[in-house]
């Protein structure tokens, strides 16, 4: 048995067929249309069977009366509020995942009808079969069916009643309502960041700091990045709960500090799921929102530099009568710390910091509602453990660059310069691949090429950071770069002739010398005035003694050279104006025009009687 809306009364399509051959009206044609339509026909079936194509049965229908639904059980195209339906069906992460099957019913449901009434004839409920849905589901973009699109990523916290414990990780940042030394000589405070990372399932805080701007105060997602990426390796590997944990899912905000390239790479290597909170929509992340106020509340509120939740400047100072810190001197230790009106001393970013994890302990040890246990006991039952590796971990998530070095082995950033033994090597060989380099906050950096540490291991992809006064002349820094990077391009370029010879290729050079380079540049890092040049030693006469000179000797002896040297300097330009006049030592020559004009002068041509 044909299904309904498949086909209809067959004689209907023999009339169309006849009427398109005749050359009969639209008009005519749309109100056969209609009629095969009422008998059970769907849209495109009917244009299939005819052999046009629905938009011109469209055109037959709208001829007519003007429009493409003429009362039938079931519209045989989506209208505009069927098609929000849908789409919000499938954008809305909770349901997104769901087979088309369950959207069709979610969507019977909006409209108060079941599949048990959709498979009726008489239904009386304006909505389409599962093929027409399904149609228009696999009409929509492709981010819509493969979970790339931006509404299918957001997360809300109203999509889950209670998550499991461990699973999902909230990671915000807020303004620090408290004021804290920048630069202690200075007197000069600042406002941090707060950044944490907590659980959902148990709100177990895993991670939590102050974040500090480090580019003079500037914004950089460059250094900022890395101080956010140091917070999420602080979560994983344990630093408040003691254990190697990662989660299923990530929810951070949109921002470029949380957007980075090191922080997707690590959490698609670890699978790790990136999900975006709502923007401008602190219910996305409730729990992490409500640590931060109880934060505010509970621990800055009664710190000194306390600004209040309001007051969001960063350059007010502290709320003290003078509006002015003042200088004080511990007369037992001499230390010196500022202090505000009340005689509270100014914490420093580590010492706040200090507080911020001593408050993160115990608000773990407390019981969580929902479980009826203790925060840090469930998250250590019931997170997923697994083994990291510290310092590859923290290295990955440092921000980094892509370069091709140079002819001399040197990487590039800006006004930086880093120098590696393999980089060199892959210079000297005409090796052109891109290596990438991770550089830290102190200017740091590991070579890694193919996401590999160059070398084998960080000790040995650790790059030398040319030194940025290498430049000035005769300094002592520069003469020990410079011999140093003189004797390793020596030694590089005998092994990549003796390589060439033996057929070998860069990679197999790097690892086979790599000892050889490491322990070279472990020298040079532990004793740098051990390669300057060589200098021939000065001869010393031991027995001639000269007494040191005394001030106004000293200044006798500057006299009289400065009067030889003034004596030469007369002499050579006594010399010079000879050799361009020979007869300028002569009184009559030096005063001949003088002469020629007094005699013209007197009208005799004979020179006049001075």
């Amino acid at each position: 048995m044909a299904r309904k809306g498949k086909t209809g009364d067959w004689k209907y399509v023999a009339m169309l067929r006849s009427l398109i051959a005749d050359g009969a009206s639209v008009v005519e044609r749309g109100k056969v249309v209609l009629e095969a339509l009422k008998s059970g026909w769907e849209l495109r079936p009917l244009a299939r069977v005819i052999g046009v194509t629905h938009w011109a049965i469209l055109k037959w229908l709208k001829s007519v009366n003007g429009k493409d639904n003429f009362d039938r059980g079931r519209p045989t195209e989506l209208l505009p509020t069927h098609k929000a339906v849908l789409t919000r069906l499938a954008s809305n992460p909770t349901t997104a995942h769901l087979p088309a099957k369950v959207l069709w019913e979610f969507y019977l449901r909006e409209f108060e009808c079941s599949p048990e009434c959709q498979a009726n004839p008489d239904c009386p409920h304006e909505t389409v079969s599962y093929w027409t849905a399904l149609r228009f589901l696999q009409s929509l973009p492709s981010a819509y069916k493969e979970g790339k699109l931006r509404l299918r990523k957001r997360f809300r916290a109203s999509h889950t009643a209670l998550v499991p414990a461990g699973q999902v990780w909230l990671a915000d940042r807020s303004k620090s309502d408290i004021m804290l030394m920048r630069d202690e000589w200075k007197g000069e405070v600042a406002r941090y960041e707060l950044a944490a990372i907590v659980d959902q399932g148990t709100m177990t805080v895993l991670a939590i700091a102050a974040v500090e701007r480090q580019v003079d105060g500037k914004f950089s997602p460059f250094f900022d990045a890395a101080a956010f990426n140091a917070l999420f390796a602080d979560a994983l590997l344990g630093e408040l709960t003691g254990i190697h944990a990662k989660p299923t899912t990530l929810i951070i905000d949109w921002g470029k500090v949380e957007n980075n390239q090191a922080l997707e790479k690590v959490c698609k290597k670890l699978r790790i799921k990136i999900h975006h909170a709502r923007p401008y929509d602190p219910g996305s992340k409730p729990q992490v929102e409500a640590l931060f106020q109880f934060v505010h509340q509970q621990l800055e509120a009664y710190l000194p530099g306390y600004l209040g939740s309001l007051n969001r400047p960063d350059s007010r100072p502290p709320t003290t009568e003078s509006g002015k810190l003042r200088k004080e001197i511990d007369m037992r230790t001499g230390e010196v710390h500022w202090v505000d009106d009340s005689g509270r001393r100014i914490l420093s970013v580590r010492e706040f910091n200090q507080l911020l994890k001593d408050w993160a302990k115990r608000w773990n040890a407390q019981i969580c509602q929902h479980w009826n246990a203790r925060r840090l006991e469930i998250f250590q039952a019931k997170a997923n453990r697994t083994e990291l590796n510290e310092q590859m971990l923290r290295v990955m998530l440092l921000p980094s660059i892509q370069r091709v070095p140079r002819t001399d082995g040197e990487i590039f950033w800006g006004q930086y310069r880093w120098w590696h033994y393999g980089t060199a090597i892959m210079a000297a060989f005409g090796d052109k691949r891109k290596v990438t380099a991770y550089v830290a906050p102190d200017l740091r950096c590991w070579v890694f090429l193919k996401d590999e540490p160059l070398g084998g291991d960080l000790e040995t992809a650790r790059a030398i950071e040319v030194p940025c006064w290498r430049y000035i002349e005769d300094s002592e820094t520069a003469q020990c770069w410079t011999e140093f990077k003189r004797a390793m391009v020596r030694r590089i370029k005998q092994i990549v002739e003796k390589a060439k010879l033996e057929g070998k290729w860069v990679d197999e050079v790097i690892e086979e010398y790599r000892d050889e380079f490491v322990a070279q540049v472990n020298a040079f890092l532990s004793n740098p005035k051990s390669f300057l040049p060589y200098r021939p030693p000065q001869p010393v006469d031991f027995e001639e003694e000269t007494e040191e000179m005394s001030w106004e000797e000293q200044m006798e002896v500057l006299h009289i050279f400065a009067e030889q040297h003034r004596k030469e300097i007369e002499e050579v330009l006594r010399k010079r104006r000879e050799e361009e006049n020979p007869f300028a030592g002569f009184w009559w020559a030096e005063n001949d025009d003088e002469r020629r004009v007094d005699e013209y002068a007197s009208g005799d041509g004979q020179p006049s009687n001075l």
